[in-house]
């Protein structure tokens, strides 16, 4: 037997079970190809929890929006989510989670129901039971913190100065994943700013509070005597020591770095890290900073956001993300795989609208940036419609590709990743071993089908590169 063959059973039921493979196989390729649109890509929906919903109506009381038209279709969605105990799971058929279920609850009471219906009663009682709002994540916090309903000081602080700390140090943002820096820095920002809008006492969320909400903050369940969470707890209480005594005298320089580190990312995006959190983020510090709702960078930032938006007419729900890219190449995958041949025309338009979405970069690199390498070319796909996922920092593109903006798919030109390196080691450590795999496993099925457009095509791109920096 030949090397990694598998037997063949030749039997009536064998043969009627593959006939009902190959049937299966082929109404879903059917169907798969049904879903095309017309420029050759694919984009599916991607669900989330009601967080999103519930967080975009608290960005519109932020806002001062709480008669919003939208407001009345997301609270439509998040009642129809509710679990029969009064509460919100953080997953299909999960039990109810008390940071999901009380800022559901939250967003319901700015909607305008009340206290006292059972629906509301039963939310209640559930978050109560699962120990009260004072126990939601430190996220959910800052949603409090913004609408009036704790003290900022109930929050973790989220030093805006984390921004002036070199690459070296070993703790910097560059030390945490693309998407993690995306969320913290606009959170470090509100974090300085503190910013609060007051809401009518009908809209508040008192009673869900066990005690007190301005009762300082401890963790539910007390952690042993040295541990990592207690040095944390103690970090966080200098820092907010620090906040109080006002000994933050390079405050303004992390703010304008934070600042213009945001900006600098709002170019050729869907939005900061074209994922929900940051983008519901941005606006925030955006109204910090004083930014008009008729400037056209908010408006932008509001446009990003309303994309996420599905109205199917009585009720509105959001994604965290787009990912058309990642989808077309999954779906391009599948095809292939389920024998579809790589000249069909589907499979060449698809082609075609991924080679559209490109985005190419050209880097000198330095030896503090990656020890060895000269020159590289930076190349991959984001996951968004259109999003630039090159930053300035060459350091940074690679993590950015493995990491950011939906599925960035670390790859160049065929679909792979090329450097030129004065040594022979070549480590892409950032990318992380999922990101490789998956831009490896990608790269090699768009080389497939994509073979006349040539890898070669970098290295003279490279070749071209040196001879401008040499000069």
């Amino acid at each position: 037997m030949a090397p990694h063959s598998r037997p063949t059973i030749d039997t009536p039921r064998a043969e009627a079970l593959r006939e009902v493979v190959r049937e299966s196989l082929e109404r879903g390729r059917t169907h798969l190809l049904s879903l095309q649109r017309r420029d050759g890509h694919w984009v599916g929906e991607l669900e989330g929890d009601t967080i999103l919903e519930s967080e975009y109506v608290l960005l519109l009381a932020y806002l001062g929006k709480e008669t919003d038209p939208q407001i009345p279709k997301l609270a439509k969605y998040l009642l129809r989510k509710q679990l029969p105990d009064g509460g919100w799971p953080n997953y299909p058929g999960g039990p109810a989670e008390v940071s999901v279920s009380a800022k559901a609850y939250f967003a319901l009471k700015i909607a305008g129901h009340t206290a006292d219906e059972p629906l509301m009663r039963r939310a209640a009682e559930c978050i109560r039971h699962l120990g009260g709002a004072a126990v939601a994540n430190s996220f959910t916090r800052f949603y409090f913190a913004l609408l009036g309903q704790i003290p900022y000081a109930n929050c973790p602080t989220v030093p805006v100065e984390m921004m002036l700390l070199p690459r070296w140090f070993y703790f910097n943002i560059y030390a945490m994943s693309a998407w993690s820096r995306t969320i913290v820095v606009p959170l470090a920002v509100v974090n300085a700013y503190k910013p609060v809008r007051e809401l009518p006492p009908s809209m508040g969320i008192r009673e869900l509070f066990l005690a007190d909400p301005a009762t300082p903050w401890k963790p539910a369940v007390k952690p042993a005597r040295f541990s990592w969470a207690n040095l944390f707890l103690k970090i966080d209480a200098g820092l907010k020591l620090i906040e109080r005594c006002h000994l933050t005298p390079f405050r303004r320089m992390a703010m304008r770095k934070a600042i213009a580190w945001m900006r600098e990312r709002f170019q050729n995006s869907d939005g900061l890290g074209a994922i929900y959190p940051p983008m519901v983020f941005t606006v925030i510090v955006l109204k910090c900073l004083g930014i008009r709702e008729d400037d056209a960078e908010f408006r932008w930032a509001m446009k990003q956001l309303e994309d996420l938006g599905i109205d199917d007419g009585e009720t509105l729900r959001l994604q965290p993300c787009l990912s058309p890219v990642w989808d077309t190449a999954i779906t391009t995958i599948a095809l292939t795989e389920s024998g579809l041949p790589p000249v069909h025309n589907a499979i060449r338009q698809a082609e075609k609208w991924l080679l559209s979405k490109e985005v190419r970069h050209l880097a000198a690199l330095t030896k503090a940036e990656t020890p060895g390498d000269k020159v590289a070319v930076w190349s991959g796909w984001a996951g968004d419609v259109y999003a630039d996922a090159m930053p300035s920092e060459p350091g940074q593109a690679i993590e950015r590709l493995g990491e950011a903006a939906s599925a960035t798919l670390g790859i160049v030109r065929a679909g792979l990743i090329m450097v030129e390196a004065d040594t022979q080691r070549q480590r892409w450590p950032e990318l992380g071993r999922e990101g490789q795999q998956r831009g490896l496993v990608v790269a090699h099925r768009l080389h497939r089908v994509g073979q006349h457009h040539r890898p070669q095509a970098a290295g003279e791109d490279i070749a071209q590169h040196r001879r401008q920096v040499a000069v």
